[in-house]
């Protein structure tokens, strides 16, 4: 039996209207390798397993099915679908997502088969909304098209998720991975222990979709600051854990300069449901005793917004009283 030379690594959860598109751009590859899809379905409520089993049923000898017997969530599923691609190199490709070009993964693989320094290739991507209609032309910022370095890889540069073909070498995933939701962001951090990023402008875009059921594209700018936060604390963790204190000390000043820019936007959209967890993000991030200019900010604004509400709750109780006094004998 031939050696696996990639394999395509695609979490999915409540896709059915999009998993035909991304398992049809796996299928549609034309290599001089063996490849194979392995899906991680995370117990769908949708129609989502249901399509997936009648392309493992077409194709068994191409597709690896996972079938979670319970809903893992996505880090969680993220992991074991990585952990069952037995293939030389790993490429990612969400079940909401899909590739265009049919001779991305030979380009690719042919790279990253000459140039050994190298973990990693990738390229481009279109944003499209659920109807297929492109958002923008290109996902990818100008300054990110270029060349990665080992050390800009482990300080969590952007790379398109479903762009990224990347040598199998990662044995074992660290147990901070479990806790963030930035699961890219952290295993790009990972593989730039391993070698530098390439971009291939040759290769055509993929199509990046924002839909409401995006477990990332769809949520609310606090959600992606909080999100944020917590990934770079765990990625500071990890690589103080490892002795790199370089990356580990640019983690921490990165999650503090989010916390600071949490507290700015919580207090600008008034969002006292918010407070608690501004509170315990900004101690994660600076520690209990500091007397930072954001935390001095940040007491000032809810104290004002506190006061604000409660003596607009107080006038509203006032007409009320008023009001239904007016309308009772006694």
């Amino acid at each position: 039996m031939s050696e696996m030379i990639v394999s395509v690594c695609m979490i999915t959860y409540n896709h059915e209207p999009f998993i035909r598109e991304a398992i049809e751009g796996v299928l549609m590859q034309q290599t001089s390798f063996p490849i194979e899809l392995v899906i991680g379905e995370d117990c769908s409520t949708d129609r989502t397993r249901e399509i997936c089993l009648e392309y493992k049923e077409k194709y068994p000898d191409k597709i690896k099915f996972l079938l979670n017997e319970k809903n893992l969530g996505m880090m969680p599923n993220f992991i074991q679908t990585l952990n069952a691609c037995t293939g030389k190199y790993i490429a990612l490709c969400e079940g909401d997502d899909y590739w265009t070009d049919k001779l991305k993964l030979q380009k690719q693989v042919d790279f990253l088969e000459g140039n050994e320094e190298y973990v990693m290739a990738y390229h481009d991507a279109k944003v499209i909304d659920e109807a297929g209609e492109i958002i923008s032309e290109a996902k990818l910022p100008c300054d990110f098209k270029q060349e990665l370095h080992e050390i800009e890889l482990k300080k969590g540069t952007w790379v398109p998720t479903l762009s990224i073909c990347f040598r199998n070498v990662i044995k074992s995933f660290p147990k901070e991975m479990l806790k963030v939701v930035n699961g890219d962001t952290f295993l790009i951090s990972l593989l730039g222990q391993f070698g530098k990023g390439k971009l291939i402008y040759d290769i055509q875009p993929g199509y990046y979709r924002v839909h409401k059921g995006g477990v990332w594209s769809e949520k609310g700018k606090l959600y992606k600051l909080s999100s944020s936060i917590n990934t770079f604390r765990y990625l500071k963790k990890y690589f103080k854990k490892k002795g790199d204190l370089e990356v580990a000390d640019y983690y921490d000043s990165f999650a503090k300069n989010l916390a600071d820019r949490h507290i700015f936007e919580t207090v600008k959209k008034e969002k006292i449901s918010e407070i608690l967890n501004v509170y315990k993000i900004y101690f994660q991030t600076h520690g209990f005793l500091n007397n930072h200019s954001s935390f001095i900010r940040l007491n000032k604004s809810i104290g004002k917004f506190i006061l604000t509400t409660f003596s607009k709750a107080f006038k509203v109780f006032l007409i009320l009283f008023y009001f239904f006094s007016d309308k009772m004998s006694f």
